[in-house]
């Protein structure tokens, strides 16, 4: 049998105290930010009815869209509705990229 670490003995993982969702958001996020230069493309495939407009269902979709696994739901919503800051129920284009290359810069910045 292999020696396995206490849990007080493992340290400096970077995903230590965040939770499952924390997790897949993070996930989300970067996975955006890593496509943020084919936005446009991207926002052409979330908007499925081709209105303009990326609705909640729709916006459901990029995990698979991205390729990234099976994100929850409730996890989508969330960064959904903390995305879409006029309260619309809707993320334009212009939104989208604005809060994608602002986070972007962010990060770099860091």
């Amino acid at each position: 049998m292999g020696y396995q670490q206490a849990p007080d003995e493992v340290a400096g993982h970077p995903d230590d105290g965040k939770s499952q969702d924390e997790l897949f958001k993070e996930q989300l996020r970067d996975a955006l930010h890593k496509h943020a230069d084919r936005i446009i493309d991207l926002f052409r495939e979330m908007d499925e009815d081709g209105d303009g407009l990326v609705s909640i269902v729709e916006f459901r979709n990029v995990d698979t869209i991205l390729g990234i696994g099976e994100v929850p739901d409730e996890v989508m919503d969330e960064i959904f509705y903390e995305w879409d800051e006029d309260g619309s129920g809707a993320i334009e284009l212009d939104n989208l990229n604005a809060l994608l290359r602002d986070g972007l810069a962010a990060k770099e910045g860091q």
